[in-house]
């Protein structure tokens, strides 16, 4: 049995990217069929997975009151606090290291990138 987990630090795209609205919820890939136990003699999957690649600004309006101490804050779903100063940053779903996908040998691993 072997297992492949990957991370997505960083992804280079050309053109521009299409700004998501920040009521969409990005997807969670925990709960994703291809995250299983990986048998020895079990088919090879097909995972697909939606990466939306945009320009991010760190202590956002989503940080609320991180910057100033409020932990709490800091720790929200949207918030990319970064080294804690405002700058702008590519991200993956919102997230810096990118989402992680785990897979098993011989899956096709399919991202489409938006």
């Amino acid at each position: 049995m072997w297992r492949q987990v990957v991370t997505v630090v960083c992804l280079l795209a050309g053109g521009s990217l299409a700004a998501r609205e920040s009521s969409r919820m990005m997807p969670d890939y925990l709960t994703h069929k291809c995250n299983r136990e990986c048998q020895d003699d079990a088919e090879p999957m097909t995972c697909q997975y939606q990466f939306h690649v945009e320009s991010y600004n760190t202590m956002s309006r989503a940080c609320y009151n991180c910057s100033v101490g409020n932990v709490k804050d800091c720790e929200r779903h949207h918030c990319v606090t970064a080294n804690g100063h405002v700058r702008n940053i590519k991200t993956v779903n919102r997230e810096i290291p990118g989402p992680t996908i785990q897979v098993c040998e011989n899956d096709l691993i399919v991202v489409d990138i938006d």
